[in-house]
């Protein structure tokens, strides 16, 4: 007969309970606060990128403008400057000075303090003429140019667009963050004081002047096709020179174009002068059938073609009494400037197929209290 184990199993149980007991009790309870898992120290690195993972605990600490020098550094770039707004910073800076033509060219960043995010916006090559640049607004900055950088220094109207990070209007970036970075806007040309010469073509920076070729008057050559006074200011509209075969390919090398002009005024009299170089008021008539070659058949009925010198007419708000001469190889309008011509522009463009390219003379209204 086999008798019941339950009892000494209940002993068994019994002993063991009250062992565990005596162990407990032989080491101190912990406290509340001990008992909590430590969180490791936060690793704080200036100017780190913070990716979703990355616990807020690990968050960069803020860069400060002392930062920025050894950031750029660590890069191989030298910062040339630093422009702080509300915290945030627009550096400039660039690769070794010593590196090639692009290489010895500046950039423009815009870096966010809190995270060391840097957004390039821009080139900045003072060669090429982009030489000023302001902040206006978070995230946004404003350049202005007068060149643009070909084989050589291309001297035309300054220009100024604004460059933006895409930030919300705490300039943070947003949530649903797009891979675009910036975007340009408001490319425009920049107003000039109509009193003060102007010089738009090939530029030697050494002498401070046109290139030699320009004074020698090589370039494109252009037959003033016609010429009218605006409410605004003036017009003007031009097709090849068919003096010779060289002249008329010259009118259109890549594609047509504006010429170069430049500006003068003489304040004894108040009289404005616009150039236009290499623009004749007439010129002759090459062969039909080498005008056929060319391409360019819709010029044929025109030539010989010859615009009137002299008046351009009635007077307007801001001109009186303008005239149209021949001087040499160039074309030159002059008008007396009323008071009402504060500033003016040039706007430059095609009757619409790149065959009969335009140029406006804009004048506006001075500023109040000027």
């Amino acid at each position: 007969m086999i008798k019941p184990m339950l009892p000494a199993a209940c002993g068994l149980l019994c002993l063991l309970a009250l062992s565990a007991c005596a162990t407990e009790a032989a080491s101190p309870a912990p406290s509340p606060a001990s008992s909590a898992v430590q969180a490791p120290s936060p690793v704080r690195t200036p100017g780190a990128a913070l990716s979703p993972e990355v616990s807020p605990i690990l968050a960069p600490a803020p860069l400060t403008e002392e930062d920025l020098a050894d950031l750029y550094a660590a890069d191989g770039y030298e910062v040339v400057n630093v422009t702080p707004y509300r915290g945030d910073y627009v550096v400039e800076y660039r690769y070794d000075p010593n590196c090639g033509s692009y290489g010895g060219g500046h950039m423009v960043d815009w870096v966010f303090h809190e995270t060391g995010r840097r957004v390039l916006l821009e080139n900045v090559d003072e060669r090429a003429g982009v030489c000023t640049y302001e902040v206006v607004g978070p995230g946004t900055v404003r350049f202005r140019t007068e060149f643009y950088r070909i084989d050589a220094l291309y001297k035309t109207i300054p220009r100024s667009w604004e460059v933006s990070v895409l930030v919300d209007e705490s300039g943070a970036l947003p949530n649903d963050y797009i891979p675009v970075e910036v975007e340009w806007r408001d490319l425009s040309p920049v107003w000039l004081d109509p009193r003060e010469p102007f010089y738009t073509g090939i530029w030697d920076t050494e002498h401070g002047g046109p290139y030699e070729l320009e004074r020698m008057g090589a370039g494109r050559y252009e037959q003033l096709y016609d010429a009218r006074i605006d409410a605004d200011g003036l017009s003007f509209t031009f097709i090849p020179n068919a003096d010779s075969m060289e002249r008329y390919i010259s009118f259109s090398p890549v594609a047509t174009s504006a010429p170069d002009w430049e500006t003068d005024f003489d304040r004894s009299s108040g009289i404005f002068t616009f150039r236009m170089r290499r623009v004749s008021l007439s010129c002759g008539s090459l062969p039909e059938e080498e005008l056929r070659n060319f391409g360019t058949d819709q010029f044929i009925a025109l030539y010989p073609y010859s615009f009137p010198a002299g008046s351009l007419g009635r007077d307007s708000h801001f001109l009186t009494d303008v005239q149209l001469a021949q001087d040499g190889e160039d074309t030159v309008v002059t008008a007396r400037l009323t008071d009402n011509a504060g500033s003016f522009t040039v706007e430059t463009g095609n009757l619409g197929q790149d065959n009969i390219p335009k140029l406006r003379v804009v004048f506006q209204e001075p500023e109040p209290g000027a």
